[in-house]
């Protein structure tokens, strides 16, 4: 960690201009401590303080961003734990009234336990579609490696050279294809129990 005592001295040493351009180039990106240092060497030396209250508000509205972000990502983990709560339930054939106690002992109330019950079946058939995706993905991924291997090994064999074992897609590919697959199957069978219901 640098010494305040040395961004003091650093920013003492600089020439008006050169703290007006940092102010508004890269006081947005300076950590709080270099930033109040900053803005004290402004006030001594009588600068025009709009710069940093400029620069004030940027730092606070990148600041706000960051957490909405954190906020976003904190309620898509929340969400996502629900949905999986709610498919092993159903996958265990769990009456609706346990699912709902289950939902609001995870902090879901009433209301909204109950929509995202109503909406199982549409979020069921958009999972079940977004393993088709993966499916797809895996599989292609798979013959575009083995139509590298062959390539190359064909082309190595006949004029000599290097070829190339596309072993990530090889692997990969198929585990992919397999595990959505698997998935696939899976959330199929609780959407057709629902449907048989």
């Amino acid at each position: 960690m640098i010494d305040e005592k040395i961004i003091r001295e650093n920013y003492a040493s600089m020439m008006d201009s050169q703290l007006i351009a940092i102010a508004k180039n890269d006081g947005h990106q300076l950590t709080l401590v270099a930033f109040n240092i900053l803005k004290q060497e402004f006030l001594n030396r009588n600068l025009d303080i709009a710069h940093i209250e400029t620069v004030a508000e940027k730092k606070e509205l990148i600041h706000q961003e960051q957490i909405q972000k954190v906020k976003e990502k904190v309620a898509d983990d929340y969400t996502d734990a629900l949905w999986k709560y709610i498919f092993e339930e159903k996958e265990k054939q769990s009456p609706e009234i346990e699912i709902l106690a289950g939902l609001k002992e995870r902090g879901l109330d009433d209301e909204h336990a109950i929509m995202m019950l109503h909406s199982l079946k549409e979020k069921l058939t958009k999972t079940i579609d977004a393993q088709d995706t993966k499916m797809l993905a895996g599989g292609l991924s798979f013959l575009l490696g083995l139509f590298a291997t062959i390539w190359t090994f064909s082309n190595a064999q006949i004029s000599g050279g290097y070829y190339i074992v596309a072993w990530g897609a090889l692997i990969f590919g198929p585990i992919r294809f397999f595990s959505g697959l698997q998935a696939k199957n899976k959330y199929k069978k609780i959407l057709l129990d629902m449907e048989d219901a």
